[in-house]
Parts: structure tokens; sequence; C-alpha cells
């Protein structure tokens, strides 16, 4: 379609290069100046040719766009094309937290970026976030923020999260977010692939465990109709997994049973943190699950706290079981999340 030529099963690339000498021996350009450019504005072109068999190549409109409408241009095109404007600190991911109903997951939609360093620096700086969490070709949720964010006085890079919530289906996901400063052309842009699981039911399901820490200095803000800041205390999913021993690891998980009958159960869910050998460095005590009078969706939650400064640096795995009183393990009752312990930031 360009008008290249492609030479293959030859070993001499002369004769190559010769094709390509040739075939621009009988090539010309025109070129042009418009004296008068308007910007942002499309201006027609056309070409015309007095002689008889000459081609035409060449677009028949054209623009001289803003700093505002390339910036525009850009932003679209890390939507498009993330895998070309990676950097920045960016990540996103999805996380299911607990069944909405019998086919609908409430879920929770994250993204991180560090404070930038011109907020420490002059107290305070403009971020522009925006994600398109898609099902296939349809669009599932978006949403689009702009921040103050400041970072007068910190000893270290701070981050950011942000908490969308959001109904979803089961299904296969791609959510692709982009991070922008208001004068800044380069965007940065994350993607990622999260599949939603279905929602078993009449049987007791674990969720989760999702790995993360507490604020502590960095920032969270719940999305929503209204956003919100949370406390130092506010839970902060893991977007990566690896951690230092400043704070220690937490875990959310859950145990649910959708559309159980009430003489079912009792169900034990249990937590443990194994070093890469599989023996277990930490427990913690079981919760008990069961159905409850004519509540379809019964859940129960559970807040998990490991202290890391004792832990030698290394790989550890989370693990979560559930099973019946009797300590039988359900099938697919066992979720392990791996995490790297990592040396202390200074």
């Amino acid at each position: 379609m360009t008008g290249g030529r492609l030479t293959r099963n030859v070993s001499d690339f002369t004769t190559a290069y010769a094709r390509a000498r040739r075939d621009l021996g009988c090539r010309y350009t025109i070129g042009f100046y418009d004296r008068k450019p308007e910007e942002d504005k499309q201006h027609g072109l056309r070409v015309e040719s007095a002689r008889d068999g000459v081609r035409l190549r060449y677009a028949d409109r054209y623009s001289f766009p803003s700093q505002k409408e390339r910036r525009t241009q850009s932003v679209q095109a890390a939507y498009l094309a993330p895998q070309m404007f990676q950097g920045g600190g960016m990540r996103a991911h999805v996380f299911p937290v607990e069944p909405k109903d019998a086919d609908r997951w409430d879920a929770i939609i994250a993204v991180e970026f560090p404070i930038p360093k011109e907020a420490a620096r002059d107290g305070q700086a403009q971020r522009e976030f925006g994600v398109v969490l898609q099902r296939g070709s349809d669009v599932a949720h978006t949403f689009h923020r702009s921040m103050t964010l400041s970072g007068a006085g910190a000893s270290r890079e701070r981050r950011v999260t942000f908490l969308e919530p959001a109904v979803l289906k089961p299904g296969r996901y791609v959510v692709r977010a982009v991070l922008a400063a208001p004068a800044d052309e380069k965007p940065f842009a994350a993607e990622a692939e999260v599949v939603v699981p279905e929602i078993p039911k009449r049987q007791p399901f674990l969720v989760g465990p999702v790995l993360g820490r507490r604020s502590g200095d960095d920032l969270v803000v719940y999305g929503g109709t209204s956003d919100r800041v949370g406390s130092a205390n506010a839970f902060r999913p893991l977007l990566f997994a690896e951690v230092d021993r400043s704070l220690p690891l937490a875990a959310l998980t859950q145990a649910c049973i959708v559309k159980g009958k009430r003489d079912d159960g009792p169900w034990l869910a249990e937590r443990s943190l194994l070093s890469d050998r599989g023996e277990p460095v930490a427990s913690m005590p079981g919760i008990q699950l069961a159905p409850e009078g004519k509540s379809a969706i019964v859940c129960r939650k559970v807040f998990d706290e490991l202290p890391l400064e004792a832990l030698p640096i290394g790989r550890y795995t989370f693990q979560a079981t559930l099973a019946l009183a009797d300590a039988t393990l359900l099938e697919d009752g066992t979720r392990r999340v791996p995490i790297a312990l990592v040396g202390d930031k200074p």
C-alpha cells in the first residue's frame, strides 16, 4: 500500500537497494507554504497533473493543530494504544468485591500514580486522569477526574490511589487508564486485562484475598457520585505485588454464599502467610460462614494485618482456604496471592 517492495530469500542486499533507487528515480515530491495558517481548521487540498500516466498520492486535507488540540489527540492516542505511552508510574486494575446479586458483582476500579515531584517542590500540581473499562467492544464503565495534589514536606514518594465503584457482569475486561498534566502534551497510560469470574450458586466461595496496606502518608480517594478522601487508616489495594517492611501487610478476604440452603454449612475460612517453601510463617483465626434466614446473599468480610519487620526479604504467598467444619477443603476452596518482600526504602 505504501509502494514499498519486499525482498526475501536473497542474501545479496544490493539487489533491494538497487530496486529502491530505481523506484525513487521516477518519484517526485511537491510542497507549498500556507501563508495564512489557521489553527484547528481543516484545509482542503487538491493536486492535479497535466500529464497522463502520473499517479498522485496526497492527503486531501490538512490542519495546524493548536497546543490544546495536540494534547487532546495525544490523550486519545494513549487510550487507543496505551503500550506506546507507558511510564509515569501509572497502574490500573479491577477488583470484584462481593456479589451484588446472583448475576452481577460490586467491583472497584483502582487507579494508582505517584504524586509528582513538582508538588513537593512548589506545593501543588495539577493532574488529570481517566479510565475506560471495556468488555469486548462495549464500554462497561468510564470516568474522568482532575485533581490538585500537594506533596509539600514529603520525605519519600507518595502515591495516589483512586477507587471507583462499578457494577460488572462476569466476563473478560480490559481497563485502560491515562494520566496527564494540563500543560503537558505527553500523557502516560496503563492497561490491564481482568477476568471477572462467574458467581457460584448454592455453594460457598472465596472473594479475594486482595492484598494492600493502610494508606498512611499516601492518598486514597473514593469515587462514585461524590469523591471522598480516605483517612490514614484507609485500605489501599496493591496494584503491584511488592512491598517493603515499613508498614504491615493488609489483606481483605470475603467468604460468600449465594442462594444457599438454611441447613447447609457452616464453613470455615482460614488465612495464612506462606514462605517460598510453602511453610506457614503466620496464621489468622478462622471465620465461620453459614446461610442466614431468607438472605439470598451472605458474605463474611475479614480484614487481616501482618507485621513484616521481622520477616526476611523474599517471596511469600498469602493463602485463604474454605473448608467444612471437619476441616475438609472444598473444591476450588483455596486462593493464593503471591507477594514479594523487598528491602526497606530510605
